[in-house]
Parts: structure tokens; sequence; C-alpha cells
């Protein structure tokens, strides 16, 4: 059997049945975020030392010719989502962990961000591709969350590992990889 790009229909039909999952990836994020928030407001010193380490990081890639940078977002973020989806197998662990991490950092530079150069410039650099981007590591989350719980129902005799496993990967390569470049080519337009 082929394996066939999910319709619009089947895709929204699926976001239903991975309600709870996607509920939860969202609910871990938003906390961790505001958690970060607070975290750099309470600590001046601590969201200094994360922007000069962000900054550290990923200052050389703004060098990059626009098409490679664009690429290696691309390919970070569909090789972070991909492993997200794939290592939910350890009982939902990881993608909750990954979700945690994450949205503490962008909590933190957000606040970071806003203090030093006012809440329009963060808006202006994280809306744009930010409303493509962050559902689609959500739902990559929600997917690994849910590979996690059927993992737990197949150690107690019921859960549907493959199908599971085999669903989220059709999502994410025909919806998620295609939307994570959309993304990827506005953060570079942003950027340059």
């Amino acid at each position: 059997m082929l394996i066939h790009r999910p319709t619009h229909e089947e895709f929204q039909e699926y976001i239903v049945t991975m309600r709870y999952h996607l509920l939860l990836a969202v609910l871990v994020f938003a906390a961790s975020t505001v958690t970060g928030y607070r975290c750099a407001a309470l600590s001046p010193g601590f969201s200094a030392e994360l922007m000069n380490k962000l900054s550290s990081q990923f200052g050389a890639l703004v060098e990059l010719p626009p098409l490679l940078l664009m690429l290696r977002i691309f390919a970070q973020n569909s090789v972070l989502c991909f492993a997200v989806i794939l290592l939910g197998i350890l009982f939902g662990i990881i993608p909750i962990v990954f979700l945690m991490y994450n949205g503490f950092i962008v909590g933190a530079v957000i606040c970071a961000v806003s203090q030093k150069h006012g809440i329009a410039l963060v808006l202006l650099n994280i809306l744009p591709h930010g409303v493509i981007e962050i559902p689609m590591v959500l739902l990559s989350a929600a997917i690994g969350i849910r590979l996690g719980h059927e993992t737990i129902k197949k150690l107690l005799g019921e859960g549907a590992i493959k199908k599971t496993l085999i669903d989220g990967l059709r999502i994410y390569a025909f919806w998620i990889l295609p939307l994570l470049f959309v993304a990827a080519a506005i953060e570079t337009a942003l950027v340059i």
C-alpha cells in the first residue's frame, strides 16, 4: 500500500484524535514559557547571560548566505521535530522535556528582548514565522507524547505503536515538513 498525502479532512480528523495529547503539549509549552519569562524578569543577570550564550551559539548563522541560512533553519527544525516524534516511544518523556526546555528559552528570550527593545520588536520577529513553526513543533511533540502513551498501553497489553508511528510520520512528512520549510523561509526573510 502506497503512503498517500493525508487530505485536509484527514488532517483535521487526525488533529481531533490528538486533542488530548495536543492539549498537554500546549499546556506544558505555555507553562514553561511563562516560567522562562518570570525567571528572566526576576533575574536580569540570568537573562543577560542567556542572551550572550544564544548570541555566541547562533550569531554566526546570521552571516550565512540567505539560502544556506534558510536550509540550516529548516534542517535543524526538521531533525528536532522528527527526533521528538521518534523518541516519544520512550513513554513520552523526551517530547515533554523538549517542550519544557524550548518553552523556557522562548519565555526568557521574549522577556529579555522586550525589556531591551520593546514588545513590538519581539512580536515582529516571532509572529510571522512563529504562527507556523510553533504549532508544528507542538504537533510533533504531541505525536511523540501519543506514541509514548501507546507504548505504555502496549506494556499493559493493548497499545497500537506501529499504527500510531505510521500515522504520525505521514503527518510529519506531508504537513509538518512543508510548513517548517515555509516558516524557515519567513524567518530567513526577517533576518536578511
